[in-house]
């Protein structure tokens, strides 16, 4: 998400530099190209004009609103007046002026260019890439036109297309170079990026449920005839993490991206050496852009390891469709089936969790300069061939992060799952019911270019209507990683 995010802000505030450039030249370029309307239209028009090259751009908007009233049909108010409004960033409005002069005259001088520039301004990154596309057709040597087809470009993940007009309007309108350098030298090191990414992280943790286990249960002893109690033994330990990222992308092309990632963790812990865990997960990934949408299928291979024994084998392909529904808000609908294999065998065939999964999740991310925040909904149908695990999954998350002073970012992640089985527990003779809850707090900073600090606390309640299935854990982390 960072990456993409961060490139596709490029230019976004470009218009701070850029408009002091052309809004004043397009004011000058009017005056000689216009063709003659009603003589009291024109005399509202040279105001207009006059007090907008003065930089009196409220004045100006006032006069060119008049001689809208008095000559409706002159295309170049309209345009002057869409080109006041985008001075004071009334962007809606000046959509609407350059809309209504292009209907006009659709030759209006760079009166389509303007409108796409509303446009991208607004947001509407499809409708700006329309309209300057067709200003591209009108007058292909226009500098400025090739500016913003480039920032366009930027915001739509095609690095390659926004460095190449990004170049050809600073060959043909170096005037302009300045307000559009910084997003040249942006998009540069965006496709210079190394295709990989490695990531190692330890440190400690205090886990004060590390066997997963109740606060109480019905099967551990007998006491007056009724099985209650806790389970014997200690279930709290410290533990080293060995936490690896690492991800892979060789294909980057213009539409098309694809790669590996993998992601594996080890916890060493201390005493609990029979409950150290072990979890590798693996991915190959393909995607697809077409204009805003990423179509992104994947197929993943989870294996995991607990106290040096396989414990269970995930097999999981699926798809993922992305849409740019604004230049901060992205969506997400996901579907994901799983095999699940589980190598554990407790001598009861109603717990053998073995079987399949299907997932479907929506997500709606919204990032911004702050940090970003990203929340959804998944639904998972479980099939298993012990009859004590089937039933349905409904799991509302929440994560974000959000960047503090003192190059602190703060993450959070919340999720709530409900749980619902179709049959009765085999032991308990009840449908098992569940509320389950996970917290996650972290602050991260970086102390080197190549390392982060990583303070952090994880919290887990599984309630159930079963005792047996009843537990909390709390994680303490003390982190350090290492990347590249």
């Amino acid at each position: 998400m960072g990456k993409k995010t961060a490139f596709s802000q490029i230019g976004k505030s470009v218009g701070g530099v850029l408009l002091i450039f052309w809004i004043f030249l397009v004011g000058i370029a009017l005056m000689p190209q216009m063709a003659w309307g009603t003589e009291e239209g024109e005399i509202f028009l040279a105001r207009g004009n006059k007090l907008y090259l003065d930089g009196k751009y409220a004045e100006a908007k006032e006069q060119l609103l008049k001689g809208t009233e008095v000559d409706p049909q002159n295309a170049e108010i309209w345009s002057l007046l869409g080109t006041t409004y985008l001075a004071l960033k009334d962007y809606s409005q000046a959509k609407n002026a350059f809309a209504k002069a292009v209907d006009l005259d659709p030759t209006v001088p760079r009166g389509k260019l303007y409108l796409g520039v509303a446009n991208y301004y607004l947001d509407n990154i499809s409708e700006a890439q329309r309209w300057i596309n067709e200003a591209n057709k009108l007058a292909p040597e226009d500098g400025l036109v090739h500016y913003y087809a480039g920032l366009v470009a930027a915001r739509q993940e095609r690095p390659k297309e926004a460095l190449t007009e990004l170049e050809t309007g600073m060959h043909l309108a170096p005037q302009f170079a300045l307000g559009f350098k910084a997003y040249q030298e942006a998009v540069k090191v965006y496709r210079e990026e190394k295709p990989f990414y490695i990531a190692f992280t330890t440190g400690i943790e205090y886990d004060d449920n590390v066997k997963v286990l109740p606060d109480r249960t019905t099967v551990s002893q007998v006491v007056a005839g009724q099985p209650v109690g806790q389970y014997k033994g200690h279930k709290a330990d410290w533990r080293t993490p060995l936490i690896l990222n690492a991800a892979y992308e060789p294909l980057r092309t213009e539409k098309w991206s694809g790669g590996v990632r993998y992601y594996g963790y080890g916890g060493l812990n201390y005493y609990l050496d029979n409950f150290n865990i072990c979890d590798q997960l693996g991915e190959v990934y393909l995607k697809y852009r077409w204009d805003r949408l990423t179509i992104n299928p994947f197929f993943a291979f989870d294996y995991t390891w607990l106290g040096g024994q396989p414990f269970s084998q995930f097999i999981s392909p699926g798809l993922r469709l992305t849409l740019a529904e604004t230049a901060n808000l992205t969506g997400d609908l996901i579907y994901m089936y799983q095999n699940r294999q589980f190598k554990t065998n407790i001598g009861d065939p109603y717990y053998d969790r073995t079987g399949d999964m299907n997932q479907v999740g929506f997500f709606q991310t919204l990032a911004g300069k702050p940090g970003a925040i990203r929340a959804g909904f998944i639904y998972e149908r479980e099939v298993t061939k012990g009859r004590n695990f089937t039933g349905n999954h409904y799991r509302l998350p929440v994560e974000g992060f959000l960047n503090l002073p003192w190059r602190i970012t703060a993450y959070g992640y919340f999720e709530w799952a409900k749980t619902a089985c179709d049959y009765k527990d085999s032991f308990a003779h009840r449908i098992r019911n569940e509320d389950y809850f996970q917290v996650i707090v972290q602050l991260r900073r970086p102390v080197t270019s190549w390392m982060n600090v990583i303070v952090g606390y994880n919290h887990i309640s599984n309630p159930s209507n079963i005792k047996d299935y009843q537990y909390d854990r709390n994680i303490y982390q003390l982190l350090a990683m290492f990347y590249y």
